[in-house]
């Protein structure tokens, strides 16, 4: 399931992949966000109508996805494997948006002997490819690294500073160029 917050009113939104993909004319993208729960969903862009020509790309450097040129009527949709935030371009009209993957934790509730599953990608990264993921702890207002530079997209953790919310967001990274997504929106765990 996706979600898009409504630019006129601010409200989160569903959006129903099938039924009502991300609209793409010749003034830009409609929603220009929208938010996918789960790695791996797929979001899909719809080129109804118009004459202007589009190119829908990776702005995050990484170059993980790019739809060719694509005259209307047209469709593109991509499969979002890891949690992230990420620029969007349509280059035949400069437009941007984001598409913001959240990674996911298992379970969301427990104790401090829990064992929390937190997983922020589909499957291992590879080549020059890492995840950077971060910790919120309880208490705290800063972002630790938790889990940087590696390539699995999964990880175990057993809270260390007692009770609490905690909280994680991840992004993927080049190790050799520095290009890398934004961080994911987070997700977090409560431990009494």
């Amino acid at each position: 399931m996706a979600y898009f917050t409504d630019p006129d009113t601010g409200a989160h939104r569903t959006l129903a992949m099938q039924d009502c993909p991300i609209q793409l004319g010749d003034t830009g993208f409609n929603p220009g966000r929208a938010k996918v729960s789960l790695p791996r969903s797929t979001t899909t862009w719809t080129m109804a109508e118009g004459s202007v020509s589009h190119d829908i790309t990776d702005g995050s450097g990484l170059h993980l996805f790019d739809s060719g040129q694509r005259d209307p009527p047209a469709s593109y949709a991509h499969a979002f494997w890891a949690a992230g935030t990420y620029p969007v371009i349509d280059q035949g009209t400069g437009s941007t948006m984001t598409v913001r993957v959240s990674p996911r934790a298992r379970p969301r509730t427990g104790s401090i002997s829990t064992t929390f599953h937190i997983n922020w990608a589909m499957h291992r990264s590879y080549g020059n490819r890492v995840f950077d993921v971060q910790i919120l702890r309880p208490g705290s207002t800063q972002w630790q690294d938790w889990n940087t530079g590696g390539q699995s997209g999964k990880g175990v953790f057993t809270p260390d500073a007692g009770p609490g919310t905690y909280s994680f967001r991840a992004r993927l990274r080049d190790i050799s160029t520095g290009d890398a997504t934004g961080y994911s929106p987070l997700v977090s765990i409560i431990v009494s």
